[in-house]
């Protein structure tokens, strides 16, 4: 699900990116233009770490029901 959502926010900053490019000739906005195109390098990454976390969550979420189940088991 990850790759499929990486390229998507990589071209919706690129498109920031333009448009800020586009906006006016100072060097603040290439300056704005450029830091956009670091950015883009950095969303795989931010992409793949909230992946982990999420996983961790659905992990930590399965076991805690995993244990209610035997609770409710022993119960009965």
């Amino acid at each position: 699900m990850t790759n499929l959502l990486m390229q998507p926010a990589q071209l919706f900053v690129l498109a920031i990116g333009f448009a800020l490019e586009n906006g006016g000739h100072t060097p603040v906005h290439h300056l704005f233009a450029l830091a956009s195109l670091l950015i883009v390098f950095k969303v795989p990454g931010a992409l793949g770490g909230a992946e982990k976390t999420a996983h961790k969550l659905e992990s930590a979420f399965t076991t805690g029901l995993h244990g209610l189940q035997h609770v409710v088991a022993r119960a009965a």
